[in-house]
């Protein structure tokens, strides 16, 4: 639904166009929000007494165009350290990169992908800064230890009904996916011509503001 404008990051995920990328980072995407708005409505005209969940890594640098159009979202923001986010999204940028062509400059597409990502925590900061508490953070390593009170969480801060029935659902989902349940993905920054050390540095600021400064001395000490 974002990339009905053609100012959508599914493009750069598709393909190595590092043009395209240039130009979207200093994008507006006020327009693009408004359209998504249409859509979401669309949606949800179909059973208005349900509540749409939706997911979206893209929202992450659009928290302002998002509250402008869609003002009663409920917003969630998830949290991992960055450095395990950076080299995970550069294996998937790998994956479907290599889909489209063989002649790919693995060193540059990541290189362009941490400052893509950098643009991104800079956008969402200022957005966090001009709107706080407006966002509900959710961290990764709680999720994974505790989905179950994760979720509950997140129903009690939002003042949302949890019943009994919602509960078991919940359990029966995660006995039936374990973590790892389609194995292990494995990956490293050195695959992509980066450091764990470097990359550290770039989002130290992140790492401070939200609480993974201990990950970011790990990696300054093995640098």
């Amino acid at each position: 639904m974002l990339g009905l404008t053609f100012v959508s990051l599914a493009y750069w995920i598709a393909a190595p166009v590092y043009g395209y990328l240039d130009w979207y980072i200093v994008q507006d995407r006020l327009k693009k929000y408004h359209e998504y708005r249409l859509l979401l409505q669309v949606l949800q005209s179909v059973n208005p007494a349900h509540r749409l969940t939706l997911k979206a890594p893209a929202h992450t640098d659009a928290l302002e165009e998002l509250l402008q159009t869609v003002p009663n979202a409920l917003l969630i923001q998830t949290h991992r350290d960055p450095v395990t986010v950076c080299n995970s999204i550069n294996s998937l940028y790998y994956t479907t990169h290599r889909s489209v062509t063989q002649d790919l400059d693995v060193s540059r597409m990541a290189e362009a992908s941490m400052r893509h990502l950098e643009s991104m925590v800079v956008r969402n900061l200022a957005a966090r800064d001009a709107h706080p508490s407006v966002v509900y953070d959710v961290y990764y390593e709680r999720l994974v230890d505790d989905p179950i009170g994760t979720v509950r969480g997140i129903y009690d801060h939002f003042g949302l009904n949890w019943s009994d029935a919602f509960q078991e659902r919940l359990q029966t989902y995660v006995r039936e996916q374990p973590r790892r349940k389609h194995g292990k993905h494995s990956y490293n920054s050195s695959d992509f011509g980066q450091t764990d050390a470097a990359i550290a540095r770039r989002f130290a600021a992140y790492s401070e503001r939200f609480g993974f400064t201990k990950e970011y001395a790990r990696h300054k000490l093995q640098s």
